[in-house]
């Protein structure tokens, strides 16, 4: 695309989205429990709701992980017309499934880029996901462990889209803004990349459908589909 990535010396990625299924770990545990009430209707048709609705979820959540689930359970209440004795059974097969919000699962791609980014550039994850989240995806994804530095809300005072968790990975890799690329999905990933002085990049990935002029409307500096062109950006294949 352009010569920008010789200047650059810095990946710093966002988690949900940019390397691993924002779905699989925050709507599946929902669509369980939907399916065991709402036997006669397919997975797909919940999956499509879901990202319908992404982008309102995100409107009313951003710098705030905590709220995801809960607006995607309010929403999937109304969305669905869920009767109260339906949304206490809901209530209760999400708490009772072992596997809820635990599922980590990293998009194609990621690891080949992870693999062929890391000796090139400094990497770090910068994440509004919990400690105990980003130590699931490291147990389950051993190449997380590339990452020089990982910092997660648990690290912080202030999440995304404050920059400070943006400033405190820099610091530690010894990095300067000007040659630190900030790469996510969402419009919080991109200002939050932006306040820090850093060269921005959107990854639209899995939702693009829904969530491109949010995030686009954040102001990236470069934007590319999925990891396959941020490959191409960086010229990870030459």
């Amino acid at each position: 695309m352009n010569n920008v990535h010789h200047e650059i010396d810095t990946l710093l990625f966002d988690l949900d989205g940019t390397l691993t299924n924002l779905m699989v770990r925050v709507w599946h545990p929902f669509l369980r429990a939907v399916m065991k009430i709402r036997k006669n209707q397919s997975a797909e048709i919940y999956d499509e709701i879901f990202s319908k609705r992404i982008r309102y979820i995100l409107d009313s959540t951003t710098g705030n992980a905590f709220l995801v689930p809960i607006n995607v359970f309010w929403r999937v209440t109304r969305i669905l017309e869920l009767n109260f004795i339906e949304t206490i059974k809901m209530l209760y097969y999400i708490a009772t499934d072992k596997e809820k919000f635990k599922e980590v699962i990293a998009l194609n791609g990621a690891e080949d880029f992870v693999m062929k980014a890391k000796s090139r550039y400094k990497l770090g994850l910068v994440t509004t996901a919990s400690k105990n989240t980003v130590g699931r995806a490291i147990e389950q994804n051993p190449w997380f462990e590339h990452f020089t530095v990982v910092i997660h809300k648990n690290d912080v005072k202030k999440t995304k889209p404050h920059p400070e968790s943006i400033v405190k990975a820099m610091k530690h890799l010894g990095s300067q803004p000007k040659k630190t690329l900030v790469i996510g999905d969402l419009p919080h990933d991109i200002i939050a990349g932006n306040e820090a002085g850093c060269i921005t990049i959107a990854v639209f990935g899995l939702h693009k459908e829904h969530t491109k002029d949010l995030v686009l409307d954040a102001k990236p500096d470069y934007a590319v589909d999925d990891l396959q062109e941020l490959s191409e950006f960086l010229s990870l294949d030459t």
